[in-house]
């Protein structure tokens, strides 16, 4: 369950920043309009790769029962 909530958390933070930067890249004046599209495009391909990455590995663990979320956040045995 945890790992599902901080897996949604990174999307949005990705997002919103994703939005910033496009934003950001729009608003100067500084680059050509291909390389402005350039830019924009690698912005929001690389996330995209990492997220379809990143899910096929957390589900690849979650049909191996691997992922033991039940202690997730109670620390190491020996402190106990």
């Amino acid at each position: 369950m945890s790992i599902e909530i901080l897996f949604i958390t990174l999307i949005l933070i990705h997002i919103i920043l994703n939005i910033l930067f496009t934003f950001a890249i729009l608003k100067r004046n500084l680059y050509t309009a291909f390389q402005n599209c350039l830019y924009i495009s690698v912005v929001w391909l690389l996330p995209i790769i990492g997220l379809i990455w990143m899910w096929i590995i957390l589900t690849s663990y979650k049909e191996k029962g691997e992922v033991d979320n039940s202690n997730a956040l109670s620390g190491p045995d020996f402190l106990d």
